[in-house]
C-alpha cells in the first residue's frame, strides 16, 4: 500500500502550482492553529517567509530550485509576491530585524548576525587647479597681495582635503601667452602650493580663452600616475579681476568674451567643472556669469549670479573655502571588498541610507566605492562634516567579510 501524503504536505504542493488564494484558509501561511481557533508565528520563522513556499525559497527538499520567473525580478528563485527585497537577490530571505525588508535592502544593518564589520572609507579627493589672473591690472588697489594672501589661508585648509595645483596666466613672456603650470595636481603640502605664486608679479593682458583652452589640450586636470583618477572628480578654480583681452582674431588684444564661454563649455563637456571669482568691483558681472554657466557650476549662495562675487581679501577667502567645499567629493573609496556586495550598509551621521536611492548611496563593485546621492550628498559636504560609515554585512553562507 503506498504511502500516504501528509495533509501538510499537500498544502505546500498545491501552493506551488496553485494561487494560494484559490485554497482553503492555512495554505502555505507559517502558522500554527491554537485550540482557541487563533493562529500563531512560530518562533523560529521569520515573517518575510510566511507566505512563501520553502521550495521556491532553496534547493533543499529533495528537488532543484525552481528557474526564475516572470514575477522574480531579481532572479533567485523567490517570486515577488513573495520576495522581501524583490530587486537584490536575497534566496535565504533573511529579515535579521523583522521589519518586513530583507536584510540586504534593508538600509538598518542587521549587526548582530554574524560578524559585521565596520570598514574604513575615505572620500575620494577631488583634482582641483586653481587658475589665477595675474595681469597687470591685478596690481590696482593691492589685489595681488590680498588675492595670494587668500590663497595661503586656503591652501592651510584645503591641501588635505583637494589635490591642488596652480596655473598662473599669462604666462610668463610678452602678449598673450599660454599660462604657466607652477603646480600639477596632486597631493601637496600647503607650503608647495605657496611656492607657486610667492615670488611672482602681475603683468601683461588677460587671456582667458587661452589659459581654459590649455588646461583642456594638455589634461591638467588628469594625473597618469593616480590609479583612481578616472574617478576623481576635475575642477578649475578661475580667480580673475578682469574681461579676457586676448582675441583669438587678432591674435592680439581685444574683446574675447565669446572664444572664452566656447572654452569653458568644451572643459565641462570633457567632464571638467569651471568655477569662477571675480576678485575687485571693477570685474564685469554678465560675463563672467556667462562663463560659470558654460563651466556648468553656480553661487548657491547668490540668487542672482552663478560667479563668486569677492570685493576683498576676506570675501575672497570665502569664495574660495565655499567653492573647496562644493567639489568636496562624495565618493567614498572602501578598504577591502565586502563578501556580499548585496550587503553594504551606509550610515551618516547615525542614521542609516537607501541604497540606490535619489537621497541614498550607489556602490560600485568595480571600482570598490560608495557614492552618496542627492540630499546624503548635500549633508556630507556640510561645513560640520557628520560622521560616515560603512558595514559589510554577513554573506549567506555565514562566512566573514574578505580582508
Amino acid at each position: 500500500m503506498p504511502a500516504l501524503t501528509p495533509p501538510s504536505a499537500l498544502r505546500l504542493l498545491a501552493c506551488s502550482l496553485f494561487a494560494c488564494s484559490l485554497l482553503p484558509v492555512g495554505c502555505a501561511t507559517g502558522l500554527s492553529s491554537q485550540s482557541d481557533g487563533t493562529s500563531s508565528n512560530s518562533p523560529d520563522s521569520n515573517p518575510s517567509l510566511e507566505t512563501a513556499p520553502d521550495s521556491l525559497i532553496s534547493g533543499d527538499g529533495g528537488m532543484d530550485s525552481p528557474p526564475p520567473t516572470p514575477g522574480d525580478r531579481d532572479n533567485d528563485g523567490v517570486p515577488d509576491a513573495w520576495d522581501n527585497c524583490p530587486d537584490v537577490a536575497n534566496v535565504d530571505q533573511k529579515d535579521f530585524d523583522q521589519d518586513g525588508q530583507g536584510d540586504p535592502c534593508d538600509p538598518d544593518p542587521p549587526q548582530e548576525t554574524c560578524g559585521e564589520t565596520t570598514v574604513t572609507a575615505t572620500r575620494l579627493a577631488p583634482n582641483v587647479l586653481v587658475l589665477l589672473d595675474r595681469s597687470h591690472s591685478m596690481r590696482l588697489d593691492e589685489k595681488w597681495p590680498q588675492a595670494t594672501s587668500a590663497l595661503d589661508v586656503v591652501s592651510e585648509a584645503l591641501a588635505p582635503e583637494l589635490r591642488l595645483g596652480l596655473a598662473l596666466f599669462a604666462g610668463q613672456g610678452d602678449g598673450c601667452i599660454a599660462p604657466d603650470l607652477k603646480l600639477p595636481v596632486g597631493t601637496h603640502s600647503p607650503e608647495s602650493f605657496r611656492k607657486g605664486y610667492e615670488n611672482e608679479e602681475p603683468w601683461g593682458p588677460t587671456p582667458t580663452r587661452l589659459a581654459l583652452e590649455t588646461i583642456r589640450a594638455n589634461q591638467w586636470l588628469t594625473d597618469p600616475g593616480d590609479p583612481r583618477d578616472g574617478l576623481r572628480s576635475k575642477n578649475v578654480l578661475l580667480v580673475t579681476d578682469g574681461q579676457p583681452n586676448c582675441s583669438l582674431s587678432d591674435e592680439g588684444t581685444g574683446e574675447d568674451l565669446e572664444a572664452t564661454v566656447v572654452a569653458a563649455g568644451d572643459l565641462a563637456k570633457a567632464g571638467t567643472f569651471v568655477y569662477v571669482v571675480g576678485f575687485g568691483q571693477g570685474v564685469e558681472a554678465d560675463g563672467l556669469n556667462q562663463i560659470a554657466t558654460a563651466g556648468q557650476t553656480d553661487n548657491p549662495n547668490d540668487p542672482a549670479n552663478r560667479y563668486f562675487q569677492a570685493d576683498n581679501e576676506s570675501e575672497l577667502t570665502g569664495a574660495l573655502m565655499a567653492i573647496g567645499g562644493q567639489v568636496t567629493s562624495c565618493t567614498l573609496s572602501l578598504e577591502g571588498r565586502p563578501g556580499a556586495p548585496e550587503r553594504i550598509y551606509v550610515l551618516l551621521g547615525g542614521e542609516p541610507l537607501v541604497r540606490d536611492g535619489n537621497d541614498g548611496f550607489v556602490y560600485n563593485s568595480v571600482n570598490n566605492v560608495v557614492t552618496l546621492q542627492g540630499r546624503a550628498c548635500v549633508t556630507l559636504k556640510a561645513p560640520t562634516t557628520p560622521s560616515t560609515q560603512v558595514i559589510f554585512g554577513c554573506p549567506p553562507d555565514g562566512t566573514p567579510p574578505i580582508d
